[in-house]
């Protein structure tokens, strides 16, 4: 591959298996360096679809930064809130606090919330944002947190899809059609006449 294809391109499409696997691999990569810049056009789509934090430092994307970071300087826990400000823009397609960033969050800012579908995930994402540095989680434990569930929505990938499941002994007028279908099938009067 000639030219480096950022994260930016999968903004508003990231899955939940995506999404554990940037923050799994990514965050892997800061463990060696904790204090790296971190914004989604920082996030690298390697040529075997995994991911990493690019060298390229000449990259500038706004509202990624922490509140605490703004003025003075880079720490493990800046390094983790501008990784979930970065994971959520992937997620959702929008930037957090109006695309402000920490620029904007105050102590009494509302925390955003990805997806209710996503419940693991936004909750760790929402701990990251926390205003307060000392109170997000660590790159280690969003690591380990991140392999695990990037394992468990791989399986559950591999099984496909889940069907409503019917309570045992109850059997439907439609027959197999109403085990695929959520709802049961009717006639229409008006064209059976």
């Amino acid at each position: 591959m000639d030219e480096m294809l950022s994260a930016v391109e999968l903004a508003g499409h990231c899955n939940e298996l995506t999404a554990w696997r940037i923050l799994k691999e990514v965050s892997g990569d800061l463990l060696s360096n904790v204090t790296a810049t971190v914004t989604p056009a920082h996030i690298e789509i390697k040529d075997n679809g995994g991911f990493a934090l690019s060298s390229q430092g000449d990259i500038v994307m706004e509202g990624f930064v922490a509140p605490e970071a703004i003025k003075g300087e880079r720490t493990e826990a800046s390094t983790v809130w501008s990784l979930a400000a970065s994971l959520f823009y992937l997620v959702m397609g929008c930037q957090v606090l109006n695309g402000k960033g920490g620029a904007a969050q105050q102590e009494s800012s509302r925390l955003p919330y990805m997806r209710s579908t996503l419940p693991k995930l936004s909750e760790l994402i929402q701990h990251c944002l926390n205003y307060h540095p000392e109170q997000r989680p660590t790159l280690q434990e969003i690591n380990k947190l991140a392999a695990q569930q990037f394992d468990l929505c791989a399986e559950a990938v591999k099984k496909g899809p889940k069907f409503k499941e019917q309570p045992l002994g109850t059997q439907h007028q439609d027959g197999l059609a109403s085990s695929f279908w959520p709802e049961s099938m009717q006639l229409d009067n008006k064209t059976n006449q």
